[in-house]
């Protein structure tokens, strides 16, 4: 039918409920403060605030979030609003989406936060006598390289890890890990104006190693094999620590969120 039709079609908006908490969770030179969870028809939203050490402002504190019947929330995305750094402190401000609503039966959610530490990549050179160690900058682990063979287009790197526990770090991070061990000219590395890596400039010069095996399982001995192009330069290896120390976090204390009577 011809004509201009008009439908009025009630629709209800379901207001957003607002929970305000001030909870707080230290660690050392770390905080966290949980301002506001905002209950959606099908989605939650959480606010907070995160304090740590400017001279590991790579550092991350992650969330995982459950009801009180243990039930995970599904995260979704998170935002970093804001940062601020005050001396030696970093101030930021995030708001993380959870695709998962809370029911007006759930009584209270536990937030389980955990600190992921970082460090930038350590470099070292390999004209050096063997064994020789490589040590993290930051934490504990190390590298023993046992032995470095060189042919035309080919370079064996013989090492072990130490410091590496493999009860708190599973197999295939390991793997990962070795497999991401990489040689670079000596001349390729390029560091920025404060003196770290520049990591835009390095990331196409980087050699990757094309093959890893693994020869001890106890004593984390390793051989890694490299193709290079020229045997008379001077190559250094970039080792990733923080592939472990990321997968080795430190819990902080839980907090608990009432949503009752709020």
């Amino acid at each position: 039918m011809k004509g201009n039709w008009k439908f009025d079609v009630p629709i209800e908006q379901v207001p957003n409920e607002t929970i305000h908490t001030p909870a707080i969770s230290r660690y050392k030179d770390y905080t966290l403060k949980v301002e506001s969870i905002i209950k959606g028809k099908a989605t939650t939203l959480l606010n907070y605030s995160t304090i740590s050490p400017s001279n590991w402002k790579d550092d991350e504190i992650l969330l995982t979030v459950f009801d009180n019947e243990g039930n995970r929330l599904a995260k979704n995305s998170a935002d970093l609003l804001s940062t601020k750094q005050k001396n030696s402190i970093v101030n930021q401000n995030f708001r993380e989406l959870f695709s998962t609503n809370i029911s007006d039966q759930t009584k209270f959610l536990m937030i389980e936060p955990e600190i992921r530490r970082n460090e930038e990549d350590t470099v070292q050179s390999l004209e050096q006598q063997t064994p020789f160690i490589i040590k993290s900058n930051r934490f504990n682990y190390k590298i023993q390289v046992n032995s470095i063979k060189q042919a035309v287009n080919q370079l064996i790197l013989d090492y072990n890890l130490q410091n590496v526990n493999p009860k708190t770090i599973k197999n295939d991070i390991i793997k990962n890990f070795v497999e991401f061990i990489h040689l670079i000219k000596s001349k390729d590395i390029h560091r920025d104006e404060n003196g770290k890596l520049d990591m835009e400039k390095i990331l196409e010069l980087r050699i990757q190693n094309k093959q890893t095996n693994k020869i001890d399982k106890e004593s984390m001995h390793y051989q890694s094999v490299f193709s290079i192009n020229d045997p008379s330069q001077d190559y250094s290896i970039i080792v990733p620590f923080g592939t472990l120390s990321r997968n080795e976090p430190i819990k902080m204390k839980p907090l608990k969120i009432d949503l009752e009577n709020k």
